[in-house]
């Protein structure tokens, strides 16, 4: 199944619905709750789509880097490891969501972290994020 990102609002709209669905037909509650969604899935899975998207289909060898987003230039003179490059770990502190990519350089990859931190802030949620090799 594609995977496409989900704002907070949209998450939190989408879950309230399927929680009424559950009130109104409880005889179905077992079927129904597992279309609720965990929030740091939600955050897992959009995160993926970010990095997934950063690739560009390539005839020769499958997928090739596509370059920085405008605005994160800096991002392809980074130490990544583009081919194995993943979210490992999701910490939740209050609002404050800690992120950690691995297969990037410890500390080292200010751009790649601000592209993650910005995108997941247009969509709601404050994170800090982090790399590790």
């Amino acid at each position: 199944m594609t995977w496409l990102p989900l704002t907070r609002k949209r998450w939190e709209e989408n879950n309230k619905l399927w929680e009424d669905c559950i009130a109104a037909a409880p005889e179905h509650k077992e079927a129904l709750q597992g279309r609720i969604l965990d929030e740091g899935d939600v955050l897992r899975r959009n995160i993926s789509w970010l990095l997934e998207h950063l690739y560009v289909p390539n005839p020769a060898v499958g997928a090739v880097f596509a370059g920085s987003p405008r605005g994160h230039e800096e991002m392809s003179h980074e130490a990544i490891n583009w081919g194995d490059l993943d979210v490992t770990g999701l910490e939740q502190h209050g609002d404050l969501w800690i992120v950690t990519l691995e297969e990037a350089t410890d500390g080292q990859c200010p751009a790649l972290c601000r592209y993650v931190s910005d995108w997941l802030e247009r969509w709601g949620w404050k994170a800090k994020v982090e790399t590790t090799w």
